[in-house]
């Protein structure tokens, strides 16, 4: 940890993440999307084992600095999704699973993540209004 109390991480000493870590949150990110679909919640189960086999791959794989990376991984993607989901813009099953994320990936590649799909969300939002703008008969008269 670093003065300011965020983890600071050497990326040499991590340079590459096992496919079985990649392998097993894909398979997690796979399940939540169907298990939200179907029944329109993530359950407790399931995102809180896989935020312990995410803490407990990086401990195999990378030791104390690894435990301590899935955590600040947890907490970033917490503390930035707080705030939406308080005000309501996204479900609690939303940030758990994110969370789980972090903690596979850690803070950087979580939040990356996190921003890609972002603007990936306000591209489709905006292609969206685009059509609706298009379809309108005022849209014929201009």
């Amino acid at each position: 940890m670093n003065a300011s109390g965020c983890c600071e991480h050497d990326d040499a000493r991590m340079p590459t993440l096992p496919n079985i870590l990649l392998f097993t949150l894909f398979t997690f990110v796979s399940a939540c999307c169907v298990v939200d679909l179907r029944t329109r919640r993530i359950p407790n189960a399931l995102s809180g084992t896989a935020l312990l086999v995410g803490g407990a791959l990086n401990a195999l794989f990378f030791g104390w600095s690894g435990l301590l990376w899935s955590l600040c991984g947890m907490l970033m993607i917490v503390a930035i999704l707080l705030a939406p989901f308080a005000l309501g813009g996204l479900g609690g099953g939303d940030v758990k699973m994110m969370a789980v994320v972090g903690a596979f990936l850690g803070p950087r590649l979580a939040v990356l993540g996190l921003m890609a799909g972002h603007g990936v969300r306000r591209r489709r939002d905006a292609g969206s209004s685009r059509s609706r703008r298009a379809g309108s008969p005022r849209s014929s008269r201009l």
